[in-house]
Parts: structure tokens; C-alpha cells; sequence
């Protein structure tokens, strides 16, 4: 083949795959605009049902709301803030529930033949949510309602997640929201410390302000980790970077949730100094010996921050600005054999 034969195929060719990537964005965006007329289809129809009219689709509807529990001095959450809330959101299309904190929910939801539905939340109870870091429709729900107030809103795809999907919501899915707001949370740091005033005081016997010492009965890190040891252990086997260490452990949230425990005590190995334990954890078991007990409390600062903690699947183990509160015994400490660490 000549080169200017073989310079008109290449050119052909090119003109093919252009034409080719532009038919099927084109095939794409028809099939997205289906999608999206399906849906609205399905929200008319649901909300029809409702005696609701569709009007707009960047606006949600309020199918149910209770403010017969709401108390005169209950507050309304505003941007960057917290609530404290149990929730289901479910598909407008079936009825489905996609996501739930109710553990007892989400065991019944079958996502699949061999699957159900994970809660949101490893830990039962309430969960904390944070307004700025969730989708519009579901901010703007939140917005209208004051604490104590329970509601149902129904969400369209363009105020959720529009043409993105997850694991359990495919795109262009109008939601149902179900939600009951328990409490707001203005200052999350604030509510963190009111830890202190309830496990601190319960468990440790004492309130103390932050990265002050408690006296007599405990010891306390210069960083703010308290440790309140029942049993102190073997003294001469004390606890050095590189030892392998096997403990037992309950750990709980700032609002009393376990996240390990209560009943069965959770068992870790790992070897002191490399592992990826949160800083105030780690530190506050270099303190102790083989066979000691103790109860331990780690500020959020210490701990997983104003991130939190996510599991591998995305759901919440540790919110932001939580303090967390652990019983631990150390069962096991071993020295490494030289050249290990």
C-alpha cells in the first residue's frame, strides 16, 4: 500500500472512530434523557397517589411531618452543622430501601439473592449527620425541621444523585426520605466534650477539663489520653516498641454506642509501634503491662479527628469530633527475637 493510500485510510479511520465516540455519547445522552423522563414518570405518578402536584424537579415534597413531639425550645440545624437522626431513604420506583440505620431494617433488605442491605452505621442507634456533607435534597429537608420533629419528603433524582449512582441507588432515582431528627448539633466539639460530663464521670470517677491531669487515682499523658487502671499486671513485664501485644477490648462513641463490645470483648494482635492504631489508643497501651486492665478515654483529637472513621464499604464506624472510651486487658505482651523490628 502506497503511503498516500495508507494516509487516507488513517484519515478515514479517524473520521470513523470520531464519528463513532460521537454516536454513542449521543446514544448515551438518549438513554440518560429516557432514564430521567422514566423517573419523573414514577415521581409523578407517586406523588399523584399523594394528592401532591409535580411542579419542578429542583424542589422537595413534603408527604408527612410531625411536630407533635417537637419542644418550644427545639432548634432548627443550620449549614456546616450536625443532627443526630434515624433515617431510611427508599426508591421511589419500588418502594426499596436503599439506605437505613436501622440495623433490623437493613437484615431484611434483600439487595440481592446472598446479600441484604448494610446499615449505614456499623453501630445501632441514632446517627450523626453532618448537613454540608450530604446531597441537596436531603440538606434541604433537614433545614425545615427542628428537633423532635419526624417527617417523609420526597426527593427528585435532580436534588440526589441526578445521573451518578451507587451501590444501591442506580441513576436518575427519585428518593423517599423518612426521617426523625433527634437532636441538633451546633457545635460538634462541644458535644464531644459533653462526654465528659457523663462517661468520664461514670467511669473514671471524676471530671476533669481537657489535657489536665486527674489526681491520685489515674494516670494521664501530657496529651490528653486518660487511663484509669483496675488491675495493674505484671509490672516487670511492661509493654516496648516491637512487642508483640494481644488484648481484649470494648470500645463506645461519645453518645454511649459500641462500636466493639458490649457483651464479648473484641480481641487485636499487632506489634507496638507499627501498626496503623489510632495515636491515643497506642499510646495509652504502652502505659500498661501484661495481665493489667484499665478503662481509657481518647479525645477526638487523639482519635480520628473531624474526619471520622469509614469501613471499607463507606459506612460510618466513628463519626467526626467523637471522643471515644475503651475497657481493655492486655492479654499478652512477647518481646520480638532480635532483628524482627
Amino acid at each position: 500500500m502506497s503511503k498516500k493510500n495508507l494516509r487516507g485510510l488513517l484519515a478515514f479511520l479517524s473520521v470513523g472512530s470520531i464519528m463513532f465516540l460521537f454516536s454513542s455519547c449521543l446514544d448515551i445522552e438518549q438513554q440518560d434523557m429516557r432514564s430521567r423522563d422514566n423517573d419523573i414518570a414514577e415521581l409523578q405518578s407517586y406523588l399523584s397517589k399523594k394528592n401532591i402536584t409535580l411542579g419542578r424537579t429542583d424542589t422537595i415534597y413534603n408527604i408527612y411531618l410531625d411536630t407533635s413531639k417537637r419542644l418550644a425550645s427545639a432548634i432548627a440545624p443550620a449549614k456546616n452543622e450536625y443532627i443526630l437522626a434515624d433515617y431510611n431513604l427508599r426508591l421511589v420506583s419500588t418502594n426499596r430501601v436503599v439506605e437505613t440505620n436501622n440495623h433490623v431494617l437493613a437484615s431484611k433488605v434483600y439487595i440481592s439473592t446472598d446479600n441484604t442491605l448494610p446499615p449505614v452505621s456499623t453501630i445501632a442507634g441514632p446517627v450523626k449527620i453532618s448537613l454540608s456533607g450530604t446531597f441537596l435534597g436531603m440538606y434541604y429537608a433537614m433545614k425545615l425541621m427542628k428537633e423532635g420533629d419526624s417527617a417523609v419528603w420526597v426527593i427528585p433524582s435532580d436534588l440526589a444523585f441526578s445521573s451518578y449512582s451507587t451501590d444501591f441507588i442506580p441513576s436518575y432515582s427519585s428518593l423517599v426520605f423518612e426521617i426523625k431528627v433527634l437532636k441538633v448539633i451546633k457545635d460538634p466539639v462541644a458535644y464531644d466534650k459533653a462526654f465528659w460530663k457523663s462517661w468520664i464521670k461514670d467511669s473514671l470517677g471524676k471530671v476533669s477539663p481537657v489535657d489536665t491531669a486527674l489526681a491520685n487515682y489515674a494516670d494521664s499523658t501530657e496529651t490528653g489520653i486518660y487511663i484509669s487502671k483496675i488491675i495493674n499486671g505484671d509490672t516487670s513485664q511492661t509493654i516496648n516498641l516491637g512487642q508483640k501485644v494481644t488484648l481484649a477490648y470494648k470500645g463506645c462513641l461519645n453518645d454511649g454506642r459500641y462500636f466493639a463490645g458490649p457483651i464479648k470483648y473484641d480481641t487485636l494482635t499487632y506489634y507496638a509501634g507499627s501498626s496503623d492504631l489510632i495515636d491515643g489508643f497506642e499510646e495509652a497501651v504502652m502505659m500498661l503491662n501484661k495481665g493489667a486492665r484499665a478503662k481509657i478515654f481518647v479525645p477526638y483529637y487523639h482519635a480520628y479527628g473531624k474526619n471520622g472513621k469509614l469501613n471499607s464499604i463507606g459506612q460510618i464506624v466513628v463519626p467526626s469530633y467523637c471522643s471515644l472510651y475503651y475497657e481493655i486487658e492486655i492479654v499478652t505482651s512477647v518481646p520480638l527475637k532480635s532483628g524482627r523490628y
